[in-house]
């Protein structure tokens, strides 16, 4: 914008004429530019000279109390952010200094706050003549904290005569649902807390009254205990837990990979390691979302083994059961998130941070666990997609299982059937809007195209849940149709098993990789990978389980994926999936400055997130979520089955009672 343009806007503005706002607003944008053009005006004034001592003396008394009425103007356009250095390696971030307009406010000067504004420059401005997409500048400025944000982008837009979009701190005040939710939560933690403090005081007696078992299910020690707990309720596959807990390390470590990209200095960091053939397995993170949907399937099938639900008339409560497991946690982190994450940061990069407004737009549809369905737009938590499905594939579980009861043929048509659908969908998609084949493409994918390409692929094949079921099925028959124990023969095939695994998971992962033009390569090969590699990475970590599962017992790769410690921890894996966008984007979104990563600052940034979330998801899991689940199973309580399949009694030399088609599996092998 010229200064010839500037000029005549901070008149208008100074004489309130152009301003459609608030009267609030409107005298904080007049006394804004009123200051802005006595200020500029200050440096035009010329003073009689010696000839006339007294006008000049008037004169410069005059100007000296213009400019310390408005010395505060010079402050305030420093605080604007200025072009910085790194442009061409993509260092967009233009943020000005937060301190400067909080100090303008904090002396009474001006009432400001720090705002983002967002603004692309067009390639016709930049006069490149090249195809790539225009340059998009994060500039920070310090503008009316009485104008509410939709008239702080109008009077923006209209003074730049260009599309802009605008993030600003929250207002002081606290909204009414803001300050219901916090009451809600106070309420709450004072419960707990004087259950717990009770039983500290008096104990648990022997003879409990429904007072009693009430006051226990809300107590810190008894929650607490049942969270940290190592006793594992079943005896074999003990190696599940350490693959799950594995499997979310590598998930969050490829998802914040992702998030910081908005936070580099060096964003050209991002592009080159899409290239590096040894950062893959972190580019290529989104099967590991697969591995836990397949080991989701795999438990809920040793359940069935174990007749858990041997009575059709329980099957609601097993899904009431699993409501309440499932939806408090997620529930709790979305309404945190959308109404007092907010409130919890501060500073220059922190306006950059849209995850609360995002979330306060579309919390409701996150809590309807629907959100997956309705596209990544309406998506409040990156993690939200993975409980969505995990309601939606149980429900489609109960109904196999309950197909099962009547029919075994039956069952095991219907998930073929569904694995079939799934595979068909996700090739015609792919073919048909000509999608890429992972989350994450690599470097040449990327073109003026990127996206609409990267909008249909995340929301047709990423999010939804007719092409994210096949791991989830694979897990769920995998014990219902495969021995669980080797015989010797398979045994002795145990190496040549972990080589094929081995090879497959690196075909998985490093395939795009050596694939790298997809826009060159007939799509077809893209349709195969988009449509195999999740089934096939779902087979590859279930054949690993059950490879594990037949090591000798004292096998140090056995003894570590089966370690206590991870009994616990895989309980809280969706949990912390979760719980780790907010925690990396509280610590990207709280620095001053953009980052310069490198490959170690992302490791330790990543550990840091990991340990971080698996703390709050313990905190979130002993406070909300036990709680409620113990409530409920006081009040409709699902008997257990007993480990009829998984038991220590078969070592005896006995045969339990147990499902007719794992019974002869269980005798070949001598149990």
């Amino acid at each position: 914008m010229s200064l010839k343009r500037l000029s005549s806007f901070k008149k208008q503005l100074c004489g309130n004429g152009a301003i459609q706002a608030s009267d609030e607003c409107k005298k904080d944008v007049s006394y804004l530019f009123c200051s802005l053009n006595d200020f500029i005006n200050y440096y035009s004034i010329e003073c009689p000279g010696k000839e006339n001592v007294e006008a000049c003396t008037t004169c410069q008394r005059e100007a000296d109390e213009v400019y310390q009425k408005n010395s505060w103007i010079s402050t305030w356009i420093d605080s604007i952010g200025k072009m910085p250095s790194g442009i061409s390696d993509g260092n967009y971030h233009w943020l000005g200094d937060y301190e400067q307009c909080q100090m303008l406010k904090l002396e009474n000067k001006f009432n400001g706050h720090y705002c983002m504004i967002e603004f692309e420059v067009p390639d016709t401005i930049l006069n490149t003549q090249c195809d790539n997409q225009p340059l998009e500048v994060h500039l920070g400025i310090c503008l009316p904290a009485s104008c509410k944000l939709n008239e702080t982008k109008a009077i923006i837009e209209d003074v730049a005569q260009h599309k802009m979009g605008v993030h600003c701190e929250p207002p002081s005040e606290w909204h009414t649902r803001e300050i219901t939710f916090l009451i809600v939560i106070l309420i709450w933690c004072f419960i707990i807390f004087a259950a717990t403090i009770w039983i500290w005081k008096f104990g648990a007696p022997e003879s409990k009254t429904y007072v009693d078992n009430i006051v226990e299910a809300l107590s810190l020690q008894h929650n607490l205990r049942k969270c940290l707990r190592t006793t594992r309720k079943r005896t074999m596959f003990h190696s599940i837990d350490g693959l799950q807990v594995v499997s979310i390390a590598l998930l969050v470590n490829g998802n914040i990979f992702f998030l910081i990209m908005e936070y580099l200095e060096n964003v050209s960091f991002s592009y080159t390691s899409s290239e590096d053939i040894f950062m893959q397995p972190v580019i290529n993170y989104s099967v590991y979302a697969d591995g836990l949907l397949a080991f989701l399937g795999f438990r809920i099938g040793l359940h069935v083994l174990r007749k858990g639900y041997s009575d059709s008339s329980t099957f609601w409560k097993h899904l009431l059961s699993r409501f309440f497991r499932v939806w408090p946690p997620y529930a709790f982190v979305t309404l945190f998130v959308s109404h007092l994450y907010i409130r919890l940061g501060y500073g220059p990069m922190w306006s950059h941070n849209d995850l609360p407004y995002r979330c306060e737009k579309t919390w409701w549809e996150n809590l309807l666990l629907i959100n997956n369905i309705l596209g990544f737009k309406e998506t409040c938590l990156d993690g939200g997609f993975l409980f969505a499905l995990e309601a939606q594939f149980y429900l489609v579980a109960i109904v196999i299982i309950y197909i099962r009861r009547n029919s075994k043929t039956a069952s095991n048509t219907v998930i073929g059937m569904l694995i079939t659908i799934s595979t068909a969908y996700i090739f015609i998609v792919t073919n048909i809007f000509k999608t890429y084949a992972t989350l994450i493409p690599t470097a040449p994918a990327f073109n003026a195209n990127h996206e609409s390409k990267y909008a249909n692929y995340v929301n047709l094949i990423f999010l939804n849940p007719i092409s994210r079921i096949s791991p989830f099925l694979f897990g769920l028959g995998a014990p219902l149709w495969c021995p669980i124990k080797f015989n010797p023969t398979m045994k002795k095939l145990i190496g040549l098993f972990s080589f094929l695994i081995g090879l497959s998971v690196a075909l998985i992962i490093w395939f795009p990789h050596f694939v790298k033009k997809f826009e060159t390569i007939n799509s077809y090969i893209d349709g195969v990978y988009a449509a195999l590699h999740r089934s096939a990475w779902a087979l590859a970590i279930i054949a690993l389980a059950y490879v594990f599962e037949n090591l000798n017992e004292g096998n140090v790769i056995r003894v570590f994926a089966s370690w206590k410690l991870f009994y616990p921890m895989s309980k809280l894996v969706f949990l912390v999936f979760l719980l780790s966008e907010p925690v990396a984007l509280s610590l990207f979104a709280s620095l001053h400055r953009p980052i310069n990563a490198t490959l170690f600052s992302i490791i330790l940034t990543t550990v840091g997130t990991f340990v971080c979330s698996y703390i709050l998801a313990v905190i979130v899991e002993v406070i909300i979520t036990l709680p409620i689940r113990h409530l409920f199973d006081f009040i409709c309580p699902i008997e257990t089955p007993p480990d009829t399949v998984l038991s220590g009694t078969q070592n005896r030399g006995s045969i339990p009672s147990v499902d007719r088609e794992i019974e002869p599996f269980i005798r070949k092998n001598g149990h």
